[in-house]
């Protein structure tokens, strides 16, 4: 299937911003960034299941791959908090994660 037609499909299950990510991604061997539960759920359906990379994954890995000090990941976490109003949801595995180190002490 084309990614035109890979659109339409993912189109009737998602918005079209998600749709388009999810057909470029799957045409172009590539992972998705999201954090909408419909596409991942999507994503893991498909015969060839695409990758899946959230917000909150994407930042917890940020200080391992760049040697980022913790206090530097204390003070960027609020700001995401409130510039990108995001925060992950209770359900996601890394709530208590993203919580631990906004109370940490470190």
């Amino acid at each position: 299937m084309a990614a035109p037609a890979s659109f339409v499909s993912f189109a009737a299950e998602l918005d079209d911003d998600e749709a388009m990510t999810t057909a470029l991604a799957l045409h172009r061997s590539m992972i998705v960034a999201t954090d909408d539960r419909k596409a991942t759920r999507l994503c893991a359906s498909l015969t060839s299941a695409l990758p899946v990379q959230t917000t909150a994954a994407m930042i917890e890995s940020w200080p391992d791959a760049r040697q980022i000090p913790h206090e530097s990941l204390r003070q960027v976490l609020p700001a995401v908090r409130e510039r990108a109003r995001f925060a992950p949801g209770r359900h996601d595995p890394l709530h208590a994660w993203w919580h631990a180190v906004l109370h940490s002490e470190e």
